[in-house]
């Protein structure tokens, strides 16, 4: 549930929905990191699935680890274009705590 008045953090326009900035797997339904996310509006969701497909990352071949640490630095570089403001909820850095351990611990399995 968006709270009244929460603006979307790419535009400014009420937001509708959220942003998962990691999404979800290939086929999947089930987010990748559910706590990172962000309000916006439905254009503003779209335009971010229409961007990753132009790049590749909403079909891709890569290791899954791989998949989201450049959806997520994609997010972050957009979010900092946009300049957003809104507040930031602790999930957020929750689940970007777990994503940067995880990240880690692939790192560490695989080497």
């Amino acid at each position: 549930m968006i709270a009244p008045g929460t603006r979307c953090a790419y535009c400014g326009a009420p937001a509708t929905e959220m942003d998962h900035l990691t999404g979800c797997p290939q086929g999947a339904r089930v987010y990748l990191d559910p706590d990172l996310k962000v309000p916006c509006d439905r254009a503003c969701n779209l335009a971010n699935e229409q961007a990753w497909k132009a790049t590749g990352l909403l079909v891709y071949e890569a290791p899954l680890v791989v998949v989201r640490l450049r959806r997520l630095a994609f997010g972050a570089a957009r979010l900092a274009d946009c300049a957003w403001a809104g507040p930031v909820p602790s999930e957020f850095w929750a689940g970007l705590s777990l994503l940067a351990s995880e990240v880690a611990d692939e790192l560490e399995r695989a080497s």
